[in-house]
């Protein structure tokens, strides 16, 4: 993601979002300035590489980032964010806490074979 940053960023002639920050693949920024800006810069990164699948939501109010935060008149409230995609699954504590031991016995034994 970082080279594709660089070279969006190094061809992209508008105004960008400030602050843009990354995490793996998640993305949060801010824009000042009128909306056609930041709707530019959405179409030239959504057609930057037609092979990846970026999704957005401008929002005055909210950002879903880790959590929801949103503003409402003087009120800050945050919840923790799931993803549209998100499917809840979560590896069992058994599988992990047996497939833990298992590797770390074959670290400490490897199998040695003739």
């Amino acid at each position: 993601m970082g080279y594709f940053e660089e070279r969006l960023f190094s061809q992209f002639d508008g105004q960008c979002p400030v602050p843009y920050k990354r995490y793996i693949d998640d993305i949060v920024g801010a824009a000042v300035g009128p909306r056609i800006d930041l709707q530019n810069f959405i179409n030239f990164v959504s057609n930057f590489y037609p092979f990846l699948k970026f999704t957005h939501v401008i929002s005055t109010s909210s950002v879903n980032f880790w959590t929801s935060n949103s503003i409402s008149g003087c009120k800050i409230s945050s919840s923790i964010y799931f993803k549209p995609t998100d499917s809840h699954n979560y590896l069992l504590y058994s599988s992990v806490k047996s497939s833990t031991v298992l590797h770390q016995f074959h670290t400490l034994f490897p199998v040695v074979t003739r």
